[in-house]
């Protein structure tokens, strides 16, 4: 057996890299899943939301329950609603239901909502005339203040994944389980 000649072994070399790194892209994750248990711990820590409704009157808005819609590849976030007691002699008690679509924002690795929707602002012992007035005035400001909450901020393992994948997040699809973000070569 004669030694390989330098410019053999050169090209031998290429050949192995170029073979390793397709199986390492074979190997790569191609998409990161988000268990609904890991979204609902990250929603909780965003909460409670307290804001000014109108003069002397408080919402706050607390206790997100997170339910996923596969069906329609959206969220609903149902909220326990309270506050009021200057404006209406009485505390307000009552649920926020809200739902959306999610995208990556890259300036903080978050998943965010867009197209937020109220889907159901309920307050409890109010007459319906006043319970409209309410829902006037709470529904654009709820609409608002969960538009700027990131429902998830992508770990230090999920930000390692993409690098080791040479990817960046793609379409984020709503499951019966959770989420999946699909991973786009960079």
């Amino acid at each position: 057996m004669t030694p390989a000649s330098p410019r053999r072994r050169l090209a031998l070399v290429a050949v192995a890299t170029t073979a390793l790194g397709a199986c390492t892209s074979l190997l790569a994750p191609r998409r990161i899943d988000v268990p609904v248990e890991r979204l609902q711990a990250a929603l909780a820590q965003r909460f409670p939301i307290v804001r000014r409704i109108a003069d002397g009157v408080d919402l706050t808005i607390a206790v997100p329950r997170l339910t996923l819609q596969p069906e329609t590849n959206r969220v609903v976030v149902e909220c326990e609603a309270s506050g009021g007691e200057r404006l209406f002699g009485r505390p307000l008690a009552g649920v926020v239901a809200v739902s959306h679509g999610l995208l990556f924002d890259a300036s903080d690795n978050s998943i965010k909502p867009f197209e937020v929707r109220v889907e159901r602002a309920r307050f409890d012992g109010l007459p319906a005339a006043l319970e409209r007035a309410v829902d006037r005035l709470a529904r654009p400001l709820v609409e608002l203040w969960l538009a700027r909450q990131p429902l998830y901020v992508l770990s230090a393992r999920d930000l390692d994944r993409l690098a080791a994948a040479r990817a960046v997040p793609g379409p984020i699809n709503v499951t019966a389980s959770g989420l999946a973000i699909e991973l786009l070569p960079r």
